[in-house]
């Protein structure tokens, strides 16, 4: 009786250790490592924490996270399963072991797409309000062809606030700005999901075809991509399957999403596509054939592919006309939940505000070069308010600061 009472006690003093207990659920080191992605630091204090609190499901699932984001896959899998057999509805720890089966997520050598199916779904009817399940959820939804809980998790993407006001407003912002029919090609997280989710929960540019650059290395999602779009594929599903990666003449790997890519852009240019193609600004490789960089100009918050190399990057009064639709109050609020478990995201969030400055610095900077001082002046103080109430960082505000300093000088 009187170790629990000491412990007890110990506990609302903060001081656990010093009284030989357990401390209370996850470490605090070791989450605030875990979000600056600095996992194999924080693993230490997870294992710890995990030793002395064997019966703690939560601290189980985060040590089974970090394990599966190291890669030390069995490890992850044994410390989910520990969560489990204390909790069996833990819907944390149900969803590492949806990611840790999952092909697509994972490399293990033990992947199995049907425990994945069992292990989202368990995460789900546990705990619906847990917004970090939802995008492993729209993912493994479309690969069973489960339309219901594909529309579900895109609605609770929205409804748990799992994608924020102000990253709904961006991507709002960039579908409104892209042409007609447009093929909208999407890199990850930060993109693809608030972009698909506004189609469906909002209706938003439902003529936009997003299709995911990572995912199109699947073959269900090449047949998604083929059959709801009408976009060119093979329309022989045993062709469409068996593409592969393989090795360029010259050593590169070129991966399957790649050359669909690249063949899309060559039909774009015999004048074949059906569509408008472009690319988010979050795509950061662009390479998709020789002259593939030249042929891709910025026309808003995207990349335009247009049909021969053109003479200069960007079309100034496209872009103009987009940043002059901005919501700046919009988007100027966070761009990630504050319960989100992905390091990557948050990571990414600190630099997703920089996006919009940099378009209205590139802007100005493009009627610097073109001989057109007093406007880029005009631009570069613009792009200096923008960057501002939309939260850029620092060091892009002080760039924008010397390219205005720069326009203003005498030629």
């Amino acid at each position: 009786m009187i170790r629990p009472m000491l412990c007890a006690i110990a506990s609302v003093l903060a001081l656990a250790s010093a009284a030989g207990c357990a401390p209370s659920g996850p470490p605090r080191e070791g989450l605030r490592l875990f979000a600056e992605n600095k996992l194999a630091d924080a693993l230490p204090f997870l294992q710890r924490s995990a030793r002395l609190r064997p019966r703690d499901a939560e601290t189980q699932a985060w040590l089974a996270e970090t394990c599966r984001r190291l890669g030390r896959f069995a490890a992850a899998d044994s410390a989910a399963r520990r969560a489990l057999a204390v909790a069996p509805c833990h819907a944390f720890a149900h969803t590492v072991l949806a990611d840790l089966y999952n092909p697509q997520y994972s490399g293990w050598e033990s992947t199995d797409a049907d425990s994945a199916w069992t292990h989202i779904q368990r995460a789900v009817a546990c705990d619906s309000s847990d917004a970090n399940l939802w995008p492993s959820a729209w993912v493994l939804a479309m690969s069973r062809g489960d339309r219901a809980l594909e529309s579900r998790a895109l609605r609770s993407m929205v409804g748990t606030g799992f994608l924020t006001p102000a990253l709904l407003a961006c991507w709002r912002w960039t579908l409104e700005s892209l042409p007609r029919d447009a093929v909208f090609l999407c890199n990850g997280d930060m993109d693809t999901y608030p972009s698909a989710a506004l189609q469906q929960v909002e209706g938003v540019r439902r003529d936009v075809a997003v299709v995911n650059l990572p995912l199109l290395n699947t073959t269900w999602y090449r047949r998604i991509v083929r059959d709801r779009h009408a976009l060119p594929l093979p329309a022989d599903d045993a062709a469409l399957d068996a593409m592969q990666v393989h090795q360029s003449s010259s050593g590169n790997i070129v991966t399957v999403d790649r050359q669909i890519v690249t063949g899309w852009m060559a039909q774009q240019k015999e004048g074949k596509f059906p569509r408008p193609l472009a690319f988010a600004i979050t795509v950061a490789d662009l390479d998709f054939g020789p002259d593939s960089e030249q042929r891709l100009v910025i026309s808003g918050p995207f990349w335009l592919c247009v049909r021969e190399p053109a003479t200069a990057r960007m079309d100034t009064a496209q872009v103009r006309a987009s940043l002059a639709a901005l919501d700046r109050r919009a988007v100027s609020g966070s761009y990630l939940n504050r319960d989100d478990r992905s390091p990557v995201r948050r990571i990414g969030a600190q630099h997703a505000h920089d996006n919009i400055g940099q378009l209205a610095s590139g802007y100005a900077s493009a009627l610097l070069e073109s001989g057109r001082p007093g406007e880029a002046r005009a631009a570069a103080a613009w792009a200096l308010a923008i960057a501002r109430e939309t939260g850029a960082s620092q060091q892009l505000q002080d760039r924008i600061a010397k390219l205005a300093e720069a326009a203003g000088k005498p030629r």
